[in-house]
C-alpha cells in the first residue's frame, strides 16, 4: 500500500512539472513596441507580442482593435489567454486613442477633437501598421491570422482587412455596428468572401443584435453570434466577462492554423 502511494505521488509530482514547464513556456514573451507615420505624418503605435519558444513556423496572429474612446491596453485580459493557446497578437492604438495622439511635429490630437474625415482613414492606418509589421517581424503571420474588434475597432478592421494582401481567416465583432463614425461594412463583408464572423454582444444591446442579422445578409461564409445576459458593450464587455475570452480563442481555433510549439 505504502509502495503504491509513493508511484501515485511521483506520478503527481511529474505532472505538475510538466504542467509548469507548459505554463512556462508560453508565459514568457517577446513584446516589441511599433510605430509607422501615415502619408499625412499622424504616428500610429502598436504593440507586438508572442510566445518566446523555438520554431520555424510564423505564429498564427490576432490583431486586436479597441473600442471608442478607449485605447489597447484594455485588452490585457484575452492578450494573456492568447499568448497561453499559442498565438501572437498585434494590438494598434486607433489614431487619437492611446499612444497614437501626435503627429510628427509632436502636436498632440485626442479623439475627442478628430473630425469626420479623421475617422475615415483608420482603416487605412491599421493596414499600413500592418504592413510594416509583416515585413518587419519574422515570427508575425499575417497570412493565417484573426482579428477582434470592439465597436469602431470592428468595423475599422473589417475595412483595413480589405487592404491586406492576404484576407483574415476570421473576424470577430464585438458589440457590432453596421456603420460607425462614417465606416460602413456591409458591402465590404460581402466582399471578404472566405473570411468567417463572429458578433459577441449583449442581449440588451438592441443595436449589436440589429447590427448582427443586417451583417448575417451580407457575410458569405460562417457567420456566427455570442449573446450573453449581462449588460455592457465594446471591449469592455469582454473585460467584464472574462469567460468571453476563453469563448472567442476556442471559436478562432477552427480557423487559424496551429503551430507545433517547441521549447
Amino acid at each position: 500500500m505504502k509502495k503504491k502511494k509513493n508511484l501515485l505521488s511521483i506520478v503527481y509530482s511529474i505532472l505538475l512539472l510538466f504542467f509548469f514547464s507548459i505554463h512556462n513556456a508560453f508565459a514568457a514573451t517577446i513584446k516589441k513596441e511599433v510605430e509607422v507615420v501615415t502619408p499625412d505624418n499622424f504616428i500610429i503605435k502598436a504593440t507586438v507580442c508572442y510566445p518566446k519558444v523555438k520554431q520555424e513556423e510564423k505564429f498564427p496572429t490576432v490583431v486586436l482593435l479597441h473600442s471608442f474612446g478607449y485605447n489597447s491596453n484594455r485588452w490585457v485580459g484575452i492578450q494573456d489567454k492568447l499568448i497561453e493557446a499559442g498565438y501572437a497578437w498585434v494590438a494598434i492604438d486607433l489614431r487619437g486613442h492611446g499612444k497614437s495622439t501626435q503627429n510628427t511635429e509632436f502636436k498632440k490630437i485626442s479623439w475627442l477633437n478628430l473630425k469626420q474625415k479623421a475617422f475615415l482613414k483608420y482603416p487605412t492606418d491599421v493596414a499600413l501598421v500592418l504592413k510594416d509589421i509583416a515585413a518587419t517581424y519574422k515570427k508575425i503571420s499575417l497570412n493565417n491570422w484573426a482579428i477582434i474588434g470592439g465597436d469602431i475597432g470592428g468595423n475599422t478592421g473589417v475595412l483595413a482587412a480589405q487592404q491586406m494582401p492576404q484576407r483574415p481567416a476570421a473576424i470577430v465583432l464585438v458589440s457590432p455596428n453596421t456603420s460607425f463614425k462614417g465606416l460602413y461594412i456591409p458591402v465590404t463583408v460581402t466582399e471578404l468572401g472566405n473570411t468567417a464572423f463572429l458578433c459577441v454582444a449583449s442581449e440588451n444591446d438592441n443595436g449589436a443584435l440589429q447590427a448582427e442579422q443586417t451583417l448575417r445578409k451580407f457575410a458569405q461564409a460562417d457567420f456566427e453570434n455570442l449573446n450573453i445576459a449581462r449588460n455592457g458593450s465594446g471591449m469592455m464587455l469582454i473585460n467584464q466577462n472574462p469567460e468571453l475570452s476563453d469563448m472567442i480563442i476556442k471559436w478562432l481555433d477552427k480557423y487559424l492554423k496551429p503551430t507545433q510549439m517547441q521549447q
